[in-house]
């Protein structure tokens, strides 16, 4: 008959190795869960801090759309033209599309059309 034993050691700083006693999985504000392999004096700050954890209130997370920032404008409600500003170099030959800078036209024109700037015959002058 054979017989497998796994030990398992601290993951915290010891000098020499030192079995551990909890195996605990932690997730901190979102974050991925971490396993953690942990002797009785390194699982003490976790402990306290599960002790505060049941002291505190429960707070219920809103959740926005997924995938869209707050704060950000959605391309229907973007203007297409800034305000007080001649853009009239900075125009999509092929739809019209008025970009504020050179490289946000080209992300345009290659998103949009499938094309960079230098497969247009016209490039866009910066008069």
């Amino acid at each position: 008959m054979k017989h497998i034993q796994v030990i398992a050691f601290c993951d915290g700083e010891h000098e020499e190795r030192t079995r551990a006693v909890t195996e605990r999985t932690i997730k901190i504000d979102g974050g991925e869960p971490v396993l953690l392999d942990l002797c009785e004096p390194c699982d003490k700050p976790f402990l306290d801090m599960l002790v505060l954890m049941e002291r505190g209130a429960v707070v219920e997370r809103t959740k926005g759309p997924k995938g869209k920032r707050s704060g950000t404008p959605s391309r229907e409600t973007r203007p297409s033209r800034l305000p007080g500003m001649d853009v009239t170099h900075l125009t999509c030959p092929e739809c019209g599309h008025v970009s504020p800078s050179r490289s946000a036209l080209g992300q345009h024109t290659r998103s949009r059309h499938g094309k960079g700037l230098k497969e247009y015959a016209d490039k866009p002058s910066a008069d």
